[in-house]
């Protein structure tokens, strides 16, 4: 679902609905012992609050789950957040975003940023909602596998760096990776052998290696 139309908490909702219906598995479609979340931006966002809307345990392999008529308890899930926006109650407006690079552009300007928090959160909505934010979403909720790609021409930067470093102080096994000279969602439009497409290759792996991480095979 898109804002306005679908405001928040709609889109929160639709992801607790998705991993419910995963993990429950009534027609044994899914291999719910291999379950990890990701997500671009606002996907990474979703991603990193998903946990705060499932059942305690969900995602750290504390719940039984049901994969070929077997119950069994999942191994930690993981989550693969892409330059995800870490406080939507931050006034990102009137932030200066970082220096860019010779030929990079800022693809969410002040104005633009205010316009998306606007439409989604609307009067009267509490910004301290831990489905709405990850710095409010307790780390107890997440895996203990995250894998954070972060821009360093980002203006969602920052926050996202220091959110990873709270993480690890509390235990949660977070591997940030932090591109010199990307801006956000520089992967959409990176064209293969340029800086921005060997970076593109590079994040990717990582997100491969984090899941040969969490589940301890190959893929």
């Amino acid at each position: 679902m898109a804002c306005p139309e679908h405001p928040f908490p709609a889109a929160p909702n639709d992801v607790r609905d998705i991993i419910a219906h995963v993990v429950n598995n009534k027609e044994g479609y899914f291999d719910t012992s291999r379950i990890t979340i990701g997500g671009f931006s606002a996907g990474g966002t979703l991603a990193l609050t998903a946990g705060v809307s499932q059942p305690k345990g969900t995602l750290k392999g504390e719940t039984p789950v049901v994969y070929r008529n077997a119950v069994l308890i999942s191994p930690p899930a993981g989550v693969v957040a892409f330059y995800p926006c870490v406080d939507l109650s931050l006034d990102t407006a009137i932030r200066a975003p970082p220096p860019l690079s010779e030929g990079n552009t800022n693809p969410i300007p002040p104005w633009f940023n205010k316009l998306v928090s606007s439409s989604y959160t609307p009067y009267g909505t509490d910004m301290t909602d831990p489905r709405l934010s990850p710095v409010h979403t307790p780390s107890t909720t997440l895996p203990e596998h995250v894998l954070m790609v972060v821009c360093a021409e980002d203006p969602l930067r920052h926050d996202a760096v220091e959110y990873a470093k709270k993480l690890k102080k509390e235990g949660v096994m977070v591997i940030l990776k932090d591109l010199v000279r990307m801006v956000h969602g520089w992967d959409k439009t990176a064209q293969q052998g340029t800086p921005g497409g060997i970076a593109k290759r590079d994040s990717y792996e990582a997100a491969v290696e984090m899941l040969k991480l969490v589940y301890g095979t190959k893929i």
